[in-house]
């Protein structure tokens, strides 16, 4: 039985469909915000979605609504909220979150952002992972490179996917001199994928957001749980968007149906 929202909560999701037990609301707080960053258009909504997540899970839904979005809206966007966030007096302490990415660990090596990249990237699209990064590389190999090594090897590396080897130790290798990791919040990749959800239903990236939504599934996300998150749509982008994101999602849908 999901536990009761707070009243910060609560008044949050008032008027927005139910969504399963599964979904846990801080993590929905947090979509909602990546949603709102990656419009642009609602920054004081940004800043009441993070505001509503309690202190337990502030760091984590920093880094879901603002840091990984980046990926998907861009600089300006999220510097533009995240300055409205610090103002607001809820940035304190959230910007650091365990992940397996070269650079969270303080080494900027691309050959383990690609390394890691790679892993991540296959988690999102499986069996398709090669053939989306040739096509990409198509278009330019300097882009893929991009992709693959800061898009999904330093930013979207969630602390349960590892290249290989013992997973959620968050160390990675080399350096005596490091001094320990503190304790940090694990952000998982089913959660990167919902956030990436919602931050990609508005974009008018039909291809892109399919791939996610597959994604989400592939990182365990329930069918439900991501029905929840496009259902946020409608609030953030409106109702001719929101068509537009389920219409991808009953796609996605139908297709695991086919045989």
């Amino acid at each position: 039985m999901a536990a009761p929202l707070t009243p910060a909560l609560a008044a949050l999701f008032a008027g927005l469909p139910a969504a399963p037990p599964s979904l846990a609301p801080w993590l929905r707080a947090a979509a909602l915000a990546a949603g709102h960053v990656a419009a642009g258009t609602n920054v004081p909504a940004v800043v009441a979605a993070l505001g509503a997540v309690p202190p337990a899970r502030a760091a984590a839904a920093y880094e879901l609504a603002l840091v990984q979005t980046v990926v998907f809206a861009g600089f300006p966007r999220v510097l533009h909220a995240a300055a409205a966030v610090e103002q607001a007096g809820l940035a304190d302490g959230r910007g650091g979150v365990e992940a397996t990415g070269a650079a969270r660990s303080g080494v900027v090596d691309a050959d383990a952002a690609a390394t890691t990249g790679a892993a991540v990237f296959n988690a999102v699209y499986g069996s398709a992972g090669e053939r989306v990064r040739s096509r990409i590389a198509g278009f330019s190999p300097a882009l893929e490179r991009w992709v693959v090594e800061f898009g999904y090897g330093t930013v979207l590396s969630g602390a349960d996917v590892e290249p290989g080897g013992d997973s959620g130790s968050g160390g990675g290798s080399g350096g005596g001199s490091r001094r320990p990791s503190p304790p940090l919040p694990v952000v998982t990749l089913r959660e990167r994928e919902l956030c990436a959800v919602a931050a990609l239903a508005g974009a008018h990236a039909s291809p892109v957001l399919v791939g996610h939504l597959r994604g989400a599934r592939r990182a365990g996300a329930t069918a439900a749980e991501v029905a929840a998150i496009v259902a946020l749509t409608e609030r953030v982008w409106g109702a001719d968007v929101a068509a537009e994101a389920n219409a991808a999602l009953y796609a996605v849908d139908r297709a695991r149906y086919l045989l």
